[in-house]
């Protein structure tokens, strides 16, 4: 006769906190996840933990705690043995794949895997080769031990696929959003082109292109104004000095390498247009957070961005060049109040999630 246990053992790894210098990004998500699970998950049924494969030393977590920023490393650590289901919302190369696999045999352990993307993969022409060969052996292991992988987008999902490796589990597409909607965000009603561009500098994300296209108007002498959000990332020190030595710098453009979401709100008041050049994404967060602000967005012609098509949504397929065209053909263009599309919030993903694991953990309950 089976047995039911009183209380699932959630472990939630957070072995991202380990080294993340600056709470955005994926870490971010992880944040904003797990503090919508620990608020709404039953505790009656549910015994959360935290564990850590890659050690966080004490003193980093008692400084992220003392701060309030990351509910998730106050819960209890425990040994990921001790684990019933794993969930795992970041990318970890060290995961103890021999501690799955033995677990799975014998009934106790089921794993749930955030996928963000697989472009290390399939675009390798952008990271080095020890961060290509890693992520390979990342992924081969998630379709091996994982019961459950999660993707926020079509397009890693067509990716995941399209790489012809074996997979017996269940592969879920929950889109995530903006972490916050605002539903009376105030329009943009003056002339100015002002532009936004949120990420981080990074090869792939395609600011070269928005650069270009910026010198252009500006050289047209169209009243234009670029902001640039993200931190520097890896391997753009070109970019990096472009931006430096640009003569517009602290006139026409500005770059903000870390700003508060009271901060960016200022910034997307005064914002005509949302500006994603990035050649590949796995979802493209910053589109749902133009359109959560009530901006329209032009996007480069990319397939997952294609997946949120709207009247509010613009496309560009080339360069700079024809970035620059299509921000003046459209220089007047406004919000479209009437477009049917909602937009999706981190609180949907999460409730979505949640849903998932509530369903995962009954079938594990015996």
């Amino acid at each position: 006769m089976a047995v039911t246990k009183s209380k699932i053992n959630v472990g939630l790894d957070v072995a991202a906190f380990a080294n993340q210098e600056v709470i955005s990004g994926i870490p971010r998500v992880i944040i904003e996840v797990s503090r919508f699970l620990l608020q709404n998950l039953d505790s009656n049924k549910f015994n959360f933990s935290a564990f850590d494969q890659k050690k966080i030393p004490d003193n980093r977590i008692e400084s992220l705690t003392s701060k309030n920023l990351i509910p998730i490393l106050k819960l209890p650590f425990a040994p990921f043995e001790e684990q019933d289901l794993a969930i795992f919302l970041d990318f970890h190369h060290f995961a103890p794949l021999n501690t799955y696999l033995s677990r799975q045999k014998v009934g106790r352990l089921k794993t749930i895997f955030l996928i963000h993307d697989i472009i290390p993969i399939k675009n390798s022409e952008w990271f080095s080769e020890t961060s290509k060969l890693i992520h390979r052996r990342y992924i081969q292991s998630c379709l091996l031990v994982a019961d459950h992988i999660v993707v926020a987008s079509k397009k890693v999902k067509d990716d995941l696929m399209s790489l012809g490796w074996a997979y017996n589990g269940e592969i879920h597409l929950i889109p995530m959003g903006s972490y916050k909607v605002f539903p009376d965000f105030e329009l943009y009603k003056k002339d100015k082109v002002s532009l936004i561009c949120v990420a981080t500098l990074e090869p792939r994300k395609g600011h070269d292109d928005l650069l270009d296209a910026f010198d252009i108007l500006v050289a047209q002498g169209i009243d234009v104004e670029l902001n640039i959000v993200g931190r520097y990332g890896w391997n753009s020190e070109e970019l990096l000095k472009r931006i430096r030595q640009h003569p517009e710098l602290g006139k026409q453009l500005f770059w903000h390498s870390h700003l508060t979401d009271e901060e960016m709100d200022e910034i997307y008041i005064k914002t005509r247009f949302a500006i994603l050049p990035s050649n590949d994404e796995g979802f493209g967060l910053p589109l749902e957070e133009a359109l959560s602000h009530k901006r329209v967005v032009i996007a480069r012609e990319k397939p997952v961005f294609l997946e949120r098509k709207s009247p509010n949504v613009k496309f560009f397929h080339g360069n700079g060049e024809d970035l620059a065209r299509v921000i003046l053909d459209n220089k007047d263009t406004s919000w479209d109040e009437t477009a049917n599309i909602s937009v999706r919030s981190m609180e949907d993903f999460s409730r979505e999630l949640m849903q998932l694991i509530q369903k995962v953990a009954s079938t594990s309950n015996q």
